[in-house]
């Protein structure tokens, strides 16, 4: 102790008229001193060593050793230690920022790929298909040449479906909301796979509420995250089985709706239920891997939410969040009564 006295010393003139009573307290760092944490107070036994607490301390010289082990660590406020929860906030936080920043990272770098694909092979593909049409409609070609240019005119079409979906989905969104209604959009969506259904005996069963206020959607857009939805769920189901379609309103802080689309067949690995919304992750052999990224992508820009479920022996559900606004009662004002004219 008189070796961090002595550093104390040095700094004494400094606080022999501000402070009546100090307390230095060393910490160890691989058996060596690397520091010494300093009390003082301007009442005479506020640090008296011999009724003083040291494990008060013991919390601050703590964090400090982990700060010299690993510079990296975090140093609490040392008037105000962080509790549990406080840290598991700050946690979340972090967590929460970093995800932001590698999703823009994300996009601005899909961005750079979508205008280089754009530029360097959408528009010579372009320029290819047009040649080969223009060659088996001018030029007399055999049957063995005519066949050969169709086909490759049908992969380079596949070719360039995929190259716009891809573009697509790299550019932003912009909606065009005109009022709508979600029992409407979920039918239209289940009539286009009506055939399938049929086929493979999908049993569906809808639950919707009786009355529901028309909503301020982008149709087509909303639409088209519906059917794949319906269509991932459709691929997953074995002949026989049920695909169920909910719809409940939740008043609130928020008021949402809540759509739910159930379905019994082979239920998400475990291991792949946190990336089913990643882009280009895919577990088919064909596809780009954008269809319900896609989807998540049309909610958020709605300001939605949309989670995904699934569970052995139970299937998988999609549950989508979406606002909606509170409705507003318009003001009629006081009624206004007349008085009865007074007749003389």
């Amino acid at each position: 102790m008189a070796s961090t006295q002595g550093r104390f010393q040095d700094y004494k003139q400094l606080y022999k008229d501000r402070f009546a009573s100090t307390l230095v307290v060393p910490f160890f760092v691989r058996g060596r001193v690397a520091g010494t944490v300093t009390l003082a107070s301007k009442t005479p036994t506020q640090y008296d060593i011999n009724e003083f607490d040291l494990a008060k301390v013991e919390p601050v010289t703590t964090k400090l050793v982990e700060l010299f082990e690993d510079p990296s660590a975090r140093l609490s406020v040392l008037s105000d230690p962080e509790s549990p929860s406080e840290r598991q906030a700050d946690k979340v936080k972090s967590d929460t920022t970093e995800t932001a920043i590698r999703r823009e990272e994300r996009r601005v770098a899909l961005q750079e790929v979508s205008s280089f694909l754009a530029t360097e092979i959408r528009e010579p593909m372009g320029f290819i298909r047009a040649q080969m049409e223009e060659i088996t409609s001018e030029a007399h070609l055999d049957f063995d040449s005519q066949t050969r240019v169709e086909t490759a005119m049908r992969d380079l079409m596949r070719i360039e479906a995929l190259l716009n979906e891809v573009l697509d989905f790299a550019k932003p969104l912009t909606l065009d909301r005109r009022s709508c209604r979600i029992q409407a959009l979920l039918d239209h969506a289940l009539s286009l796979i009506s055939t399938d259904l049929r086929v493979n005996r999908i049993e569906v069963k809808k639950d919707y509420p009786a009355r529901l206020a028309p909503v301020r959607w982008d149709e087509a857009k909303m639409q088209h995250a519906f059917l794949s939805i319906f269509k991932n769920s459709l691929e997953a189901m074995s002949p026989g089985g049920h695909l169920r379609v909910s719809v409940k309103l939740h008043r609130g802080r928020r008021n949402e709706v809540v759509i739910k689309i159930e379905n019994d067949g082979v239920p998400i690995p475990p291991e792949v239920v946190d990336k089913v919304f990643e882009p280009y992750f895919t577990t088919k052999r064909s596809g780009t891997g954008l269809g319900l990224a896609s989807v998540k992508k049309i909610v958020e820009e709605h300001h939605g939410h949309i989670s995904i479920g699934s569970r052995p022996e139970q299937g998988t559900t999609v549950t989508l969040r979406m606002p909606i606004p509170r409705q507003r009662v318009p003001y009629r004002g006081k009624p206004v009564t007349r008085r009865a004219r007074r007749t003389t």
